[in-house]
């Protein structure tokens, strides 16, 4: 009883502990929640609940938003306004956009706990309750995942609702992998594909999905049904590329044309992108020194680092991560499946990541290095595995130190 007690106590402590420090922190210690200039997600539910897939009301400043044929639009894919539209509904667009954002924000940790526990019912990692926590608090306060979930904004809002889609996809194919229910994979590919709609470098973590999806039938002898539940997993997948290739179609009269090519992007990178494109190898040594290396300076006044807008690494402000590098132990590979699991999680965080270093933007204006939230799930399941290795003071003693660096790169943010 005590134990199904803790079952529950463990990720309600987690949702209201984050949730509660994060409407602090957005309502910036006050509960004065602002609407900032970038909430171009409201301007878009405004949009669609008049019928239309242009603004119909022009914002304030045009960053980053495509204009064509005289209309306003976004290049983001339009997943994360179904989960705005209800907050628009009820007060307008002009409602904070840092409100609703560090509300979806909140779940993402409680559903993290859910997919290591699902995870470690499946034998895959064995780290105990504790270190379940000491990993959801890491991610909610030890990475980006922090200040991206309290500032609003289009960049940030897009991030952090397009992980709360895809770690609902990954909860449910992991509960797939157990259950073998039809109803727990159709959900698993629509928010899969509600995830890749709303950033596609998510797409990279269909290899885990399929991890997940083949392993729960090793033991079947069942074929026909294996292949009618991955048939009908691709279909959903593909039903919600051709909705969103016809949404494109219906904006600029294309069906690969998403707006980016007529983004109003920032003078900032201008010449990368008139000299190099949007992808090209030459970006990389550049997007690797702000995605690991860069540290930020010392100052002596509060808040004690002078960050960069740029990027600073995310060794300096995601320390915790270090102790992945216990992954090459033998002991994580000895067995077929464990080698299959592993191998889908590090071919996903090397296309990320490969996607991410050719990219003509390294995530400016931004602490620390926002793109790598893509492949932060990715790398918190290994460290789930490796945590039991590492000795506690020193997992305790990252973590703090995680928690401390992004507290202060949110008050150097929110300075800015």
């Amino acid at each position: 009883m005590k134990q199904n007690r803790n079952k529950l106590l463990y990720p309600l402590v987690i949702f209201f502990s984050t949730l509660f420090i994060y409407i602090f922190f957005a309502g910036r210690f006050r509960f004065l929640f602002p609407t900032t200039i970038y909430n171009y997600f409201s301007f878009l539910a405004e949009a669609f609940l008049h019928g239309s897939l242009a603004f119909i009301s022009t914002p304030p400043y045009l960053h980053d938003l495509t204009s064509f044929g005289g209309k306003i639009y976004i290049y983001w894919g339009p997943a994360p306004v179904f989960l705005i539209l209800p907050f628009v509904l009820l007060y307008g667009k002009e409602i904070s956009d840092a409100f609703y954002t560090s509300i979806i924000a909140s779940f993402n940790p409680l559903i993290l706990y859910l997919i290591l526990s699902q995870i470690q019912k499946l034998k895959l990692i064995r780290a105990s309750s504790y270190q379940k926590i000491i990993l959801c608090v890491f991610f909610a306060f030890g990475t980006v995942h922090f200040y991206l979930s309290i500032f609003g904004t289009v960049w940030f809002t897009s991030q952090v609702i397009s992980t709360f889609y895809l770690l609902i996809g990954l909860f449910c194919i992991t509960r797939f992998s157990e259950s073998r229910s039809l109803k727990t994979l159709i959900l698993s590919a629509l928010f899969f594909g509600l995830a890749v709609n709303s950033r596609s470098t998510l797409i990279f973590y269909l290899p885990l999905f399929l991890f997940f999806y083949i392993t729960s039938y090793i033991n079947s002898n069942n074929s026909l049904k294996k292949k009618l539940y991955l048939l009908i997993f691709f279909i959903i997948g593909a039903i919600i590329f051709s909705l969103n290739t016809y949404y494109n179609y219906l904006r600029f009269g294309s069906f690969f044309e998403n707006g980016y090519k007529f983004q109003n992007y920032a003078a900032h990178f201008a010449e990368d992108k008139e000299k190099y494109g949007f992808f090209n190898i030459a970006y990389i040594p550049r997007n690797f020194y702000y995605m690991f290396i860069h540290l930020p300076t010392f100052i002596n006044k509060p808040p004690f680092f002078s960050f960069d807008t740029e990027g600073n690494g995310v060794l300096f402000t995601s320390p915790l991560f270090l102790i992945l590098i216990l992954l090459i132990k033998r002991k994580y590979w000895q067995n077929t499946k464990l080698k299959l699991f592993n191998l889908s999680i590090l071919v996903g965080i090397f296309l990320i990541m490969l996607f991410l270093l050719n990219f003509w933007g390294t995530g400016w204006v931004q602490f620390g290095y926002r793109y790598l939230l893509d492949s932060i799930p990715l790398l918190i399941v290994l460290l789930a595995e490796v945590i039991n290795e590492a000795p506690t003071i020193l997992s305790i003693a990252l973590l703090i130190f995680s928690i401390l660096v992004n507290i202060l790169g949110t008050l150097w943010f929110l300075n800015l």
